[in-house]
């Protein structure tokens, strides 16, 4: 008798493993489309968080490296140490460009990988060029 409840239960657990591949391929297609959507916004995130990034690298960098200047402009003519405070002076420089450059190629990568047609500076040239064509007529 318990092989019998065995055989039975055997067709009525293969119909519910058929059921659940069938429901995972069904949901596998909703998922898709959900992974899609959340890279959208993940990468939609990202462009906003760039570009507030970009923002306030292009204000506080362009002032962070005129008081870096005043700072070893003052050292380098108050102290020996000359050429390492020039040398200092210039690697600052140097690492606060390639900071903004980061933010804003990072910025134009994700605005391009959002599928907009045009990057932001060309929108900007645009404009520019409409502008100067009506003042042209």
């Amino acid at each position: 008798m318990s092989d019998n409840n065995e055989n039975d239960k055997m067709p009525a657990e293969e119909i519910e493993h058929e059921q659940d591949e069938n429901a995972q391929k069904s949901s596998s297609r909703l998922s898709q489309s959900e992974i899609e959507h959340r890279t959208f916004l993940m990468v939609s995130e990202k462009l906003m968080e760039y570009e507030r990034k970009r923002l306030s690298y292009r204000k506080y960098g362009t002032i962070f490296i005129i008081c870096s200047a005043l700072v070893f402009l003052a050292l380098i003519f108050s102290l020996e140490f000359k050429v390492l405070f020039l040398i200092l002076w210039i690697v600052t420089i140097l690492f606060c460009v390639a900071l903004m450059l980061r933010a804003d190629y990072m910025y134009d990568m994700y605005y391009r990988m959002l599928h907009f047609e045009e990057s932001p500076q060309s929108e900007d040239e645009a404009e520019t060029q409409e502008t100067e064509k009506k003042e042209e007529e």
